[in-house]
């Protein structure tokens, strides 16, 4: 219809992504401001919240010409996100504090890193954790384990 009525196909999908990054600011202030409001203070998650819809956006515009249909590419998307935003980031903290997986743990942090949604997962839970990492590393040191 757009190329019918004379619009660029550039000028088209630049103009929904940028469209799309400002639509996914608006729960990202919510988020900011619920924060705020229950005192949350997590060190950089502001900033990692901040530059989210600047990659998640692309990132799915990538991922949706894996798919044919519509409805398979938003349900797989929602799944692949809640996995690997929201389960993998706790399997991977959980790996880090067990003496024999911690290496493990500390490799696998960085073998998704290309994900938007694992890095934002990932940013909140060792902001909110790293004191309790830090505690297990000490033990795990005093105890002659190997871990960086």
């Amino acid at each position: 219809m757009q190329v019918i009525s004379g619009v660029s196909l550039p000028a088209y999908w630049i103009s929904n992504l940028a469209s799309d990054i400002i639509k996914t600011y608006i729960p990202i202030f919510v988020i900011l401001i619920l924060t705020a409001i229950f005192e949350l203070q997590y060190d950089g998650v502001w900033q990692l919240l901040m530059l989210y819809p600047i990659a998640i956006v692309p990132f799915t515009y990538i991922t949706s010409f894996f798919f044919t249909g519509d409805t398979v590419a938003q349900i797989m998307t929602l799944f692949m996100h809640f996995l690997v935003g929201g389960i993998l980031p706790l399997v991977i903290f959980v790996l880090q504090n067990i003496p024999n997986t911690a290496n493990l743990g500390d490799s696998m942090r960085w073998w998704f890193t290309f994900i938007p949604t694992f890095c934002i997962g990932e940013g909140i839970i060792f902001s909110s954790t790293y004191q309790l990492l830090n505690i297990s590393r000490i033990g795990l040191a005093a105890r002659g384990k190997d871990v960086n």
